[in-house]
Formats: C-alpha cells, structure tokens, sequence
C-alpha cells in the first residue's frame, strides 16, 4: 500500500513540474498601454501584465519650445519650463535676467504710453547752418497730456549757469500735437529699434555700444513773418553713439542719455549735434494747470 501511494506523489509531481514547463514553453503576449512612463532623460511603454517587467518603445525626450513660467527681474531669478513633446514630461530651469523682451520693449515705446507724461530735457546743442554755427545749452521740462502741452523753458546765462525758468509756455489742441511731435520724435528714433541696445546686467541699463546710423524723415515747422507757420517732412540721417537708457521695473522708460548728430535736408542743410538728456516721469499723472 505505501508503495503505491508513493509512486501516486512521485507520478502527480512529475506531472506538476511538467504543467511547469509546458507553461514557461507557451509564448508570452506583452500588454502595453498608452501611458508613458518617464524619467528626466528618457520616456517607454511598460508591460501591465502581472511579473512581467518588460518595455516597449524607450526612446529620448523630444523636447519642445521652453517657456516663461515666472519672468526674472534685476532682483531675482526666474523660472522656465519645457515639456517633452511625446509623454508630456516637464522640466524647469531658473532664469537669468538679460533684460525686457522685444515686446515689453515695444509696448514701452508706444504711443499710448506718451499720451499723458513729464519730459526734462537737457543738453548742450550745436547747430551748424551754412558757414554760421552756434552752441547753446538747452533745458526745458515739458508736461505733456493728451491735448495740451505746458512748456517751461530754463534761460542760460553766457557762462553756462543755469538760472529762473522763463514763465511757462501753455500749448493746446493742434499745436499741442505739434509741438509735442517735435519734442518727442528724436528720442523715438534713438529707442524704436531693440536690436540696437544690448542689456548691461552689471549697471542694469541698455547700451548701443556701437555707432548706429538711421535715416528718418522728422516732422519740421517753418516760420515766416507773416506768422503763418508751414509743416514740413525733411528727410534726415541721425548717428547715434554712447546710447544709454533706464527702464523701470514695470518697464516704463525712464531716461535716455545720447550723443548724436542729425543731419537735416532743410535750408542748404541743417546739422545739429551733442549730448542730450531725456527724463521721463509722470506717466499718467501729469496735472496741467
């Protein structure tokens, strides 16, 4: 009786590790979801099916166009982000202020954004006319609203000390317009073009290191003595050197110092040159009496 129930086990184990086999044998179908699976360098499928550790498809991110996420200021770092193309894995980076984008730059220097505003200037001009050339120190401070202008004109003794502003000088509707075009114009040809300055992250402020040339047709007025002034559009050539401008935080402008020259085909040919500082302040709260 023990003999056969021995040879009973001895023949159910041969069978179990035979069933054993005849499984491992069989070929194993992989089931391999949609989802990814990913890690910092790379993405792959992964097998669902229970012990199998099997993977399908494992390839590197294609890594797709980085983005903003917090832009960086002249006081902190920002963040950027990027994401794989494929698995929508993510990856961040901190980011170094390297000054305003092209189209902060650009809503800076709209028009909307001088509608209402302070502009100090200041410079030491030289104006050649012919044979004649005359240098005359220049400061003003104009407020500057939507259809009004108040100019106040500081006179210059002859040794070049600055003493009582001359009474102001109050502009409105057309004229308002055009003066203001005149006041404004130069300074606009010297910042439209971003791709001119360059960020100085040491002294935070944008530079035009090189000498820059623009051709601009500048809006001019021609005074007779019957006091019938004529408007003009006088094609002029401005060099442009040793450009430096300040820009807020919240990205408004708030100087620019320029040593320039224009060179006016007006009248035989007009040059004027030197060094000229622009101050801006007020934006949006100038009072004119």
């Amino acid at each position: 009786m023990k003999k056969i129930l021995l040879t009973i086990l001895i023949i159910s184990l041969i069978c179990s590790v035979t069933a054993v086999f005849a499984s491992c044998d069989e070929e194993h179908v992989h089931s391999f979801p949609e989802n990814w699976v990913y890690d910092e360098n790379s993405h792959w499928h992964e097998c669902s099916d229970d012990l199998c550790i099997e993977i399908s498809e494992k390839a590197d991110h294609v890594w797709g166009e980085e983005t903003v996420v917090e832009e960086a200021t002249p006081e902190s770092e920002g963040t950027s982000e990027k994401k794989c193309t494929v698995c929508g894995a993510s990856e961040s980076s901190s980011v170094t202020f390297a000054g305003i984008s092209e189209n902060k730059w650009n809503v800076m220097i709209s028009e909307s954004a001088f509608e209402n505003y302070t502009l100090k200037y200041d410079g030491t001009m030289t104006v050649t006319a012919g044979e004649e050339e005359n240098v005359s120190q220049m400061k003003s401070i104009c407020k500057i609203a939507s259809d009004k202008m108040e100019i106040t004109v500081f006179a210059v003794s002859e040794d070049g000390l600055i003493v009582l502003p001359l009474d102001p000088l109050v502009l409105e509707g057309d004229l308002a317009e055009t003066q203001k075009v005149q006041y404004t114009q130069l300074f606009f040809a010297v910042i439209q073009c971003y791709e001119n300055f360059e960020y100085d992250a040491e002294q935070n402020v944008y530079k035009i290191n090189e000498t820059v040339t623009i051709e601009k047709d500048l809006a001019a007025i021609s005074f007779s003595p019957t006091g019938e002034n004529t408007e003009m559009i006088v094609p002029t050539v401005i060099t442009i050197k040793d450009a430096v401008a300040t820009v807020s935080d919240d990205g408004k402008l708030l100087s620019l110092v320029c040593d320039y020259k224009q060179d006016m085909e007006m009248n035989g040919g007009i040059v004027t040159e030197g060094i000229t500082t622009w101050t801006f302040s007020d934006y949006g709260t100038t009072v004119i009496e």
